[in-house]
């Protein structure tokens, strides 16, 4: 049988330790954040893989472990695979016993006997790093979950809350961190560890975006007002209340949901930089919240504008992957997968040189 994974590319616009005001890192880039992360889960029972409290969590944050970390020798590039645990998946249920080694590649089923074991239930998350390109790429097959601002929770926390240091990094608890580079420059300067990534758009040169971006006529906006008892609203917020009255959510909060449709003919720069901020991996179809655009064809939403591939893997049945098993089958194509990357850093690289000569 052929199982189909679909691919999501993200730019990392952040990854290290910055001065609170500064935008250059001074450490713990990219390769060394998943280097020291992989350390940090080898041979660890999956139950400790957990990079914060959840019985201190206030934010009813979903209870997230490492599954595997793999880093090919050849490429530098990294696998990560996440379990997310989940007691209400649709289908067969997958677990992992909890005192099961991080790396192991063991799977319970519902269908398993797992007779005095306690396990986490959940489905993996599979996320590509390549440090090269500052690029993440998320990988959804059917029977796992993609969920990109848990995945950026997990490298904050696990960075800042469990990862050890040597004594370069000094951390403290509250996530600042005092570093000791050999360079008096830096040395004991006050920095806080940032990871931030948004989602790749389609290429200026594609022709989809560009057929998008000439047939746009108005940007739809649709968004959810949560109302609370106090009324400090504008008039037409009140106005509109009273004809279209809020759905209760509790004693003293409502919900509402809201669509503006506004005239407007965005330029390439604007649309890639809606779909950039906007753009989701794992929207779900009920979900409200989003971006559009209207067109002479109709309307299109902004996730289908992601930059997206596809990895088609052989299997007797669907299964897990381990981490260093995806990365194998991403390797048969890894040419294809990196080539757009490949071709936006050419471009980028080209325009600065030219910028260069301009200045000359």
């Amino acid at each position: 049988m052929y199982f189909n994974g679909y691919m999501t590319y993200f730019n990392v616009e952040h990854c290290g330790l910055y001065k609170i005001k500064g935008d250059k890192c001074l450490g713990l880039d990219l390769s060394e954040t998943f280097d020291k992360i992989m350390d940090w889960v080898q041979d660890r029972p999956l139950s400790t893989t957990i990079p914060w409290d959840p019985n201190t969590t206030r934010d009813n944050k979903p209870k997230v472990y490492c599954k595997h970390v793999y880093k090919d020798p050849k490429t530098g590039h990294f696998l990560i695979v996440l379990w997310k645990s989940d007691h209400h998946s649709s289908g067969t249920m997958w677990g992992v016993d909890e005192n099961e080694a991080s790396g192991s590649d063991k799977i319970v089923k519902t269908s398993t006997k797992h007779r005095g074991k306690n396990v986490i239930w959940g489905r993996p998350c599979y996320y590509w790093i390549i440090p090269e390109y500052k690029a993440v790429v998320s990988i959804k097959f059917d029977h796992s979950l993609c969920d990109a601002e848990l995945f950026k929770d997990f490298v904050k926390h696990a960075i800042t809350n469990r990862v050890k240091h040597d004594g370069k990094y000094k951390l403290s608890e509250n996530g600042y961190a005092r570093i000791a580079h050999n360079s008096t420059k830096y040395n004991e300067v006050k920095c806080l560890y940032r990871f931030s990534m948004v989602t790749k758009s389609l290429a200026t040169d594609n022709v989809s975006l560009q057929k998008l971006v000439n047939s746009i006529t108005h940007v739809i906006t649709r968004d959810t007002i949560v109302v609370n008892g106090k009324n400090d609203r504008a008039d037409f917020v009140n106005k509109f209340n009273s004809l279209f009255p809020a759905t209760t959510l509790g004693k003293k909060i409502k919900e509402k949901r809201i669509e503006v449709i506004a005239e407007s003919r965005p330029s390439m720069k604007e649309v890639k930089e809606l779909i950039e901020k906007h753009a989701k991996d794992n929207r779900k179809p009920c979900e409200w919240n989003n971006i559009g655009f209207s067109t002479d064809k109709g309307t299109v939403w902004i996730d289908k504008y992601r930059l997206r591939d596809e990895i088609v893997i052989l299997a007797d049945e669907e299964q897990y992957f381990p981490a260093d098993v995806l990365y194998s089958h991403i390797y048969e194509n890894i040419n294809r997968y990196i080539q757009p990357l490949k071709k936006e850093q050419a471009k980028m690289k080209k325009k600065l040189a030219d910028i260069k000569e301009a200045n000359k």
